[in-house]
């Protein structure tokens, strides 16, 4: 099925408000059933990912207990996290193969743009840090196949993984210079949709509170 629902019922309707994601790409939203479309929300980075808001359906197709939505959110959360570093793995590999086999290619002023030191370090720099991401992420992973408390380490991996997909595709971005500003170019495309992984499934603010009160230095909640 191409969409998944989460839904709690409105006390003064029969009905459900849901959140509806259809992944499927270059396709107009579907909708089954008796399921209505109510608001259609355009993203801005994400191309052909549509999500869809406060949208009606009938209460046979809630799933799970109805109003323990947010709680099923939370009991799956270190998993998301941990996918959500896992995935940006090979894209941020992708993009920083994809520069260094452009730069070897692309001549100025008489040498190639990989021929500059600055190039080189800075490239070489991305890839260290990009297998200091997945060593963490393996390490949260074995743990959590354990049955350890991941939320510490999946807060962490998380956290650098969404930071270094930032980093990687600005810096690589500049070496393609102007050819990296058009729609069709991988590696723009990898810096516009990859910086959603520092927001969703938990910002970055949100890991950084995680990671403090895990590690016994955030200021206890005031009491009214």
């Amino acid at each position: 099925m191409d969409h998944f629902i989460y839904g709690r019922r409105f006390a003064e309707v029969d009905e459900v408000t849901a959140v509806v994601h259809d992944f499927i790409r270059s396709k107009p939203t579907k909708f089954y059933g008796d399921i209505t479309h109510s608001v259609h929300e355009k993203r801005k980075k994400l191309i052909g990912n549509n999500v869809n808001f406060f949208v009606k359906v009938p209460e046979k197709c809630i799933i799970g207990e109805e109003g323990r939505g947010f709680f099923y959110q939370m009991l799956q959360f270190q998993d998301e996290r941990l996918v959500a570093a896992a995935v940006l793995l090979e894209p941020l590999q992708r993009c920083i193969s994809l520069t260094a086999d452009y730069a070897r290619d692309r001549k100025i002023f008489g040498s190639t743009v990989l021929e500059q030191q600055t190039v080189q370090f800075t490239l070489a720099e991305l890839q260290s840090e990009l297998e200091a991401v997945r060593a963490l992420l393996y390490r949260a992973v074995l743990s959590r196949l354990h049955g350890d408390d991941v939320t510490l380490l999946a807060s962490m991996a998380k956290l650098k993984a969404g930071r270094l997909a930032r980093v990687v595709t600005d810096s690589c971005l500049q070496f393609w210079g102007g050819n990296g500003f058009t729609w069709d170019n991988p590696v723009c495309r990898m810096h516009r949709d990859l910086r959603l992984h520092s927001v969703g499934a938990g910002a970055d603010e949100v890991m950084l509170s995680i990671i403090c009160k895990y590690m016994g230095i955030a200021p206890p909640k005031p009491r009214f």
